[in-house]
């Protein structure tokens, strides 16, 4: 990411080159559970991954799937797709995209000839929380 400070210039050259520091996908993911935790009522758990475990283990009738929180890794790639679409959003006004911005596929899409579609974890869920 080029987020190392220059000693001559005393700045990144990720930010000589965007005017800005770069958010490190552990700040988002970070950002990301404070918000989702509370969210799906699971104050006691670290991860997501914690929170869809509980979730799921916790009840006399689990769940159905499509109710329980996101694991850590499909998480993090919907952090990488709304953090694209807000690059985008802040260039409307320019003639191209950011630089950073024009390679979809980090920022959590697959592209496999002309289709292009959301990436996704299959890895499951192992740990939970109290």
């Amino acid at each position: 990411m080029r987020a190392q400070r220059q000693g001559s210039t005393n700045y990144t050259p990720f930010f000589l080159m965007f005017n800005r520091h770069p958010r490190l996908p552990v700040e988002l993911q970070e950002a990301a559970y404070t918000f989702f935790l509370p969210l799906y009522g699971q104050k006691g758990c670290t991860t997501m991954n914690d929170a869809h475990a509980h979730s799921y283990r916790c009840h006399k009738k689990p769940p159905p799937l499509k109710k329980l929180p996101p694991i850590d890794a499909n998480l993090q790639l919907h952090m990488l797709r709304a953090h694209l679409q807000m690059l985008l959003w802040k260039a409307a006004d320019q003639r191209d995209p950011p630089e950073e911005a024009r390679n979809i596929a980090n920022f959590g899409w697959s592209i496999e000839g002309s289709a292009i579609t959301t990436a996704a974890s299959c890895s499951p869920s192992t740990t939970g929380c109290s």
